[in-house]
């Protein structure tokens, strides 16, 4: 879990930081969401630079602005809007991961070509293996959608693909079980069995995405748990009583479907008997 209090501000003022000083985030996401909601919250705001050192933060958290800590409640529910000075990223530090860790950032690589482009996802599944062409592709697609909607509210909600599902199952977990990317490979896929129980999703959709997983090594299915519920109705993305859950009408092309709480949940429950 990504445990933050206000101690960075008795750092940074032992330090004599100032509003000309920049903060430099030099990790994965995690280090990448702490550091940008303390430059963003310290004196209203300190330049910072985004040097991911992971799969998942290169391809998708270090770009775009979204900084964040999470709550017992919930994902991401304290944070800001606050763009980086600058997003250096270098491949070879991915050499230093566990296997888990790269595997995890791969279902946001995949993602970006469920929710934006067909042949890169096909590309992908027959094996394309150019990581800084696969970097560049994924930030090219993010960029896109930041630049078009850069607070959430319209075209970016399509990035949440499969996030739905993700972050309730990492917080059902306390964020110690499951890796955010293992979060969202196990909500692409039932992303795409709502889908087909709403008759948006094409059937053969849903075993393209398991198939494309599992050769990554990514997880597929979770078992039930009420703690997904409860978290369901603390979601970020909701809009009034309304939860605008992604859901794809084809490889490449998403649809923001507004939902329930209590429809969603018997998404879910639906989805977990099969």
């Amino acid at each position: 879990m990504k445990k933050c209090s206000l101690n960075f501000t008795t750092l940074f003022l032992g330090w004599g930081m100032n509003r000309s000083d920049a903060v430099i985030a030099l990790g994965g996401g995690v280090i990448g969401d702490l550091t940008g909601y303390a430059a963003a919250s310290f004196m209203r705001g300190l330049p910072f630079i985004q040097m991911p050192t992971t799969l998942l933060s290169q391809v998708d958290s270090a770009v775009g602005g979204k900084v964040a800590i999470n709550l017992p409640q919930g994902k991401n529910l304290v944070g800001a809007f606050y763009m980086p000075q600058m997003v250096i990223c270098d491949t070879a530090t991915l050499s230093t991961l566990e296997p888990r860790e790269v595997n995890a950032g791969w279902a946001e690589v995949i993602k970006y070509g469920l929710i934006h482009d067909r042949d890169f996802f096909y590309n992908l599944k027959d094996g394309n293996d150019d990581l800084p062409g696969i970097i560049r592709r994924c930030l090219e697609i993010k960029t896109y959608f930041v630049e078009s909607d850069p607070e959430d509210l319209g075209n970016r909600m399509n990035l949440n693909f499969g996030h739905t599902l993700g972050h309730a199952l990492e917080a059902a977990g306390e964020y110690g079980s499951l890796l955010h990317g293992e979060g969202v490979s196990i909500g692409m896929v039932e992303a795409a069995r709502w889908g087909e129980m709403l008759k948006i999703t094409p059937k053969g959709i849903r075993r393209e995405i398991e198939e494309i997983l599992a050769a990554h090594d990514l997880p597929i299915k979770a078992a039930y748990t009420s703690k997904v519920e409860e978290a369901f109705a603390r979601d970020k993305k909701g809009m009034g009583d309304k939860i605008n859950l992604v859901l794809l009408e084809e490889i490449g092309k998403t649809r923001i479907y507004p939902i329930t709480v209590e429809e969603l949940i018997g998404l879910y429950r639906g989805g977990a008997k099969i």
